[in-house]
């Protein structure tokens, strides 16, 4: 029955290329949902379960017939919200159905030609690039934590004459931060060069006040830098579809006369006004510092996995490395149908091989439950 499972898991994973099935689409094939812990979607339970006890659910049931029939507020409404959550300037913002599309926009509208992307990273920022431009992949190495190496990345921004650069701060999958030094450095260098960086899990910092304040000078300091941030992860509010795009870039107001109409549908614009709420944001702050110190007990857990080699990260999840001899794809879909811990497989990843998983943080108690699931697996 489990290799049953996993043979329908397999062909279902096929489907959903580059990325993961949902949790839906995992029933749909089983006829069941096998998942108890999900640790392959990255959010924070804490921060889900406190939009909930604001009484979210209540806000759209008393008000469901209007949200369903009227149309949603446009971007200002919408950015003045943001920035009562965010420190965000709203003339220098743009709201999106998710970082995803904000993404998708950017990687359409900018004008370049030669992209580079240090790898392992998140694949819509390859899948969604112009077809005219070429990509270029900078390989991070184990040996070296997946850090990058900056030195080496200035000789290929000028070797290959490259015009766009993207950064993801903390990376997804490795979990490694930038340094604002680094990235004022490459502003410095490189004065023509387009770079993106996506920050959205920027709230998994050690010292997320300080990134704020940095990303400000950043954002002043060029034109050319297009900050690209999810409301998913910190908040733990996927479903909703939430982000934006900042930069002190001209394109931004091009964009926002052309598109970004209805942009956020109404049940995403009721969220936002209970994460709005001074009472939420102290809340959400205590929620946000809780999960951070039972992210560091999970880390400090798994490292004693003999078999798991495990890297250190300041996002919401751990990259590891389990033995060469067990296949990556089948490990994880096994965890999955016989404990119910539902993690992420790297077989896909451009940079890594099937010997890499990926393991979110969840709550103190449900990572727990997954490091017991792990350990009886090795």
């Amino acid at each position: 029955m489990t290799q049953n499972s996993i043979n329908l898991l397999k062909e279902l994973k096929k489907k959903a290329g580059n990325h993961s099935p949902s949790r839906k689409e995992i029933s749909k094939a089983l006829k069941y949902d096998p998942v108890k812990i999900d640790s392959c979607f990255l959010s924070n339970p804490y921060a889900t379960e406190l939009i909930y006890k604001y009484g979210l659910k209540e806000k759209i049931s008393n008000n469901f017939y209007n949200l369903i029939e009227s149309y949603p507020p446009n971007q200002y409404f919408i950015l003045d919200k943001l920035s009562m959550i965010e420190k965000i300037d709203p003339n220098k913002t743009i709201a999106f159905n998710g970082a995803q599309q904000g993404i998708e926009v950017l990687l359409s509208e900018l004008q370049y030609k030669d992209i580079l992307l240090p790898i392992p990273t998140y694949s819509s920022y390859y899948e969604a690039k112009n077809i005219k431009s070429n990509i270029h992949f900078h390989s991070l190495e184990s040996k070296n934590s997946f850090e990058i190496d900056f030195e080496k990345l200035n000789q290929d921004i000028l070797e290959k004459r490259i015009d766009l650069l993207i950064l993801i701060n903390p990376n997804n999958p490795t979990g490694k931060s930038i340094s604002t030094s680094d990235i004022k450095n490459l502003i410095k260098t490189h004065k023509n060069l387009q770079i993106i960086i996506d920050d959205s899990f920027s709230h998994f910092l050690p010292d997320l006040q300080t990134w704020i304040n940095e990303k400000e000078i950043i954002m002043a300091s060029s034109e050319n830098v297009y900050f690209v941030k999810s409301l998913s992860k910190d908040y733990g509010i996927a479903g909703f579809r939430i982000g934006y795009v900042q930069s002190n870039s001209p394109i931004l107001k091009s964009l926002k006369d052309r598109i970004g109409t209805w942009v956020i549908n109404n049940f995403a614009v009721e969220c936002l006004d209970v994460m709005a709420d001074d009472a939420f944001l102290l809340d959400y702050e205590k929620a946000r510092l809780k999960y951070l110190q039972a992210k560091d007990i999970f880390y400090k857990n798994l490292r004693t996995i003999d078999a798991l080699k495990v890297f250190n990260s300041d996002a919401n999840f751990y990259l590891a490395k389990i033995p060469n001899e067990i296949e990556g794809f089948e490990f994880v879909m096994r965890l999955l149908i016989e404990e119910g811990i539902y993690i992420r497989s790297m077989s896909d990843k451009v940079g890594l091989d099937e010997s890499y998983i990926r393991i979110a943080s969840r709550s103190e108690t449900e990572n727990k439950v997954i490091f017991d699931g792990l350990r009886t697996k090795f």
